[in-house]
This record gives structure tokens, C-alpha cells and sequence, in this order.
């Protein structure tokens, strides 16, 4: 019994907990079908076995998008991410919760990055919950407006963010 507690003990230490980037591809479809548009790679055909977590950077680029108008729909009450970067994205696409519920959360741990092309129609609150310097967010003129009801939090001792341009809201 000793050598098999040993030998999970050293199993279970030596696991390590790896970031990924998870790239959106195919289109507009929903944040929780990990099968059909988290891909490892942009562009790519092979896809995560789950949503991203907290570690994981998402990326929306030139090959996320097959049509102009494209949406990402928030299907869950909660997502996660490090860190979102819409650089790259083509078309007019839309970012939106699939009810007009304001129980939605998404939480970043790290940066934010749109596009002035994104239409922000997220219904709920955004924390940004990094605990690390060197953060930033940039709308690039997107406005994050939610029918206003986009709600910002920062949370995170020790956690701090860059405005790298201006933060277009309604409210």
C-alpha cells in the first residue's frame, strides 16, 4: 500500500498545469463548442478538448471569421481566459451573451485587446482579476456597451492594468 501512495505522490507532484491558445475558428457558433471552434492553432482543424480556463490566451484573428458578420455567442453563465486579443479579426463581428440575462460573467486574468470593428454586446460583468503587473486593455474605438449593461470590475492584490488608448462605453 506504501509503494502505491509512493508512486501516486510522485505522479501527482510532478503534473504540471500548462497554458494553451486557443484560437476561434468557423465562424459564429458558441463559446461552450470547444469541438468545432477552439483550434490549437489559427486556422487550424485541431481543437482543444475543453473551453479555455483561466491560463489559456484566446485569440479571434483573420481566421476565425468565414462571414462579415459573424457572432460569438456567450452561451454559459461564466468564461474565462488570461487573454483575449481580437487583433486581426476581419469582418463586423459580433461578441454577444445568448439571453439578455445579466448573469454573465467573463473573467481576465491578464490583457484585453478588440478591434473597432467588434460590435460588444456582452450582458453582464467583465473582471479583470489579474494579481500581476504589465496588464493592458486597448478597445481600439470598439465600444464595450452591452445595451448598457456591460459592468467593469477590477479585482486582484497586486494586479494592475494600462489603458493603451480610450475605453469607449455608453454609460
Amino acid at each position: 500500500m506504501k509503494k502505491y501512495l509512493l508512486i501516486f505522490s510522485i505522479l501527482f507532484t510532478t503534473i504540471s498545469i500548462e497554458a494553451s491558445d486557443y484560437y476561434w475558428v468557423g465562424g459564429s457558433g458558441n463559446w461552450s463548442d470547444h469541438s468545432n471552434h477552439w483550434a490549437t492553432t489559427s486556422g487550424g482543424s485541431v481543437y482543444h478538448i475543453q473551453v479555455p480556463s483561466p491560463l489559456d490566451d484566446v485569440f479571434f484573428d483573420a481566421n476565425s471569421f468565414v462571414g462579415a458578420t459573424d457572432i460569438v455567442i456567450v452561451d454559459t453563465t461564466a468564461i474565462y481566459c488570461n487573454n483575449m486579443d481580437w487583433t486581426g479579426a476581419t469582418g463586423n463581428p459580433t461578441f454577444i451573451t445568448s439571453t439578455s440575462s445579466s448573469s454573465y460573467t467573463i473573467r481576465i486574468y491578464g490583457s484585453l485587446t478588440l478591434v473597432n470593428t467588434l460590435t460588444w454586446y456582452f450582458i453582464g460583468t467583465v473582471n479583470f482579476e489579474s494579481t500581476t503587473s504589465g496588464n493592458t486593455i486597448q478597445t481600439n474605438g470598439a465600444l464595450m456597451d452591452g445595451n448598457n449593461t456591460t459592468k467593469l470590475m477590477f479585482n486582484g492584490i497586486g494586479g494592475d492594468w494600462n489603458m493603451l488608448d480610450s475605453l469607449y462605453t455608453t454609460e
